[in-house]
């Protein structure tokens, strides 16, 4: 997405737990960061020199996640634990952040691409994946909230292309 977005002429902020492995460099357009979305301070660093370089967010692509691969039995609670942490309270903790940003802006949109693969999961029967189905169908509920309650621009797929369409036509109540 954020290669597609930059050729389409839009702004970037990449983030990474390592920044130094991410495939994009900083320029005028891109800003690469660390963010780790189980660190508030993180998050909130990322956000201030987001704010700083380019004075507005128009898409949250909402992407960490991770799976546990094994028998639910055999999967440690701690395990379990770690992975929500990531995959839901991660991605909450970033969206509550960013929504009053959107607000201000009278825009914005999200896109959450964890939770459609977590979905889609389900219906394939892969029973190793339920740990990851379960921490993205929570997710789900909060996009759907956010989606209903919130009046704000959501989207569960990976169909990057209609998200920025979207930005000209995008307003919040």
């Amino acid at each position: 997405f954020a290669q597609y977005a930059l050729s389409q002429g839009y702004c970037v902020v990449a983030t990474a737990r390592t920044p130094s492995k991410c495939a994009l460099k900083d320029s005028d357009a891109c800003l690469v960061t660390e963010l780790d979305v189980t660190k508030s301070e993180t998050i909130d660093k990322a956000l201030k020199e987001t704010m700083d370089k380019f004075g507005r967010i128009d898409v949250l692509v909402n992407n960490a996640g991770y799976g546990i691969v094994g028998a639910v039995e055999e999967t440690p609670e701690e395990e379990l634990r770690k992975q929500m942490e990531t995959n839901f309270f991660g991605a909450f903790a970033v969206t509550q952040r960013v929504l009053p940003i959107m607000r201000a802006q009278m825009s914005g949109a999200i896109a959450s691409v964890s939770v459609e693969l977590g979905l889609r999961m389900v219906s394939s029967s892969v029973e190793s994946a339920l740990d990851y189905s379960g921490s993205m169908h929570v997710g789900a509920s909060f996009v759907q909230y956010v989606f209903v309650f919130l009046h704000f621009r959501v989207f569960s797929n990976n169909n990057f292309s209609s998200i920025l369409r979207s930005l000209n036509h995008s307003s919040i109540d």
